[in-house]
């Protein structure tokens, strides 16, 4: 999917508070079945390498339990404001 891979360019703070949201959202929706998956998004919260790796185990979500994670945080996100 590569999500997250893409969060490389991010500032280090804003990265690990998401990766920090993203995490929490995974333990509460995807229960202990997420296990791996929080402690992945946890290794790359610490190292930036693990982006990849936390993006690989994020994609072996059952998919109902993805897209239940992905649009909580996508609602949690600031919204782009375009002035016209």
């Amino acid at each position: 999917m590569s999500l997250l891979t893409h969060w490389q360019a991010l500032d280090e703070a804003e990265r690990r508070a998401r990766l920090r949201s993203l995490r929490a959202l995974v333990r509460v929706i995807g229960g202990g079945e997420a296990a791996a998956v929080e402690d992945a998004i946890a290794a790359a919260e610490a190292d930036i390498a693990l982006l990849t790796a936390a993006d690989r185990a994020l994609d072996r979500l059952p998919s109902i339990t993805l897209r239940r994670v992905l649009s909580t945080f996508a609602a949690t996100l600031p919204k782009h404001r375009h002035d016209r």
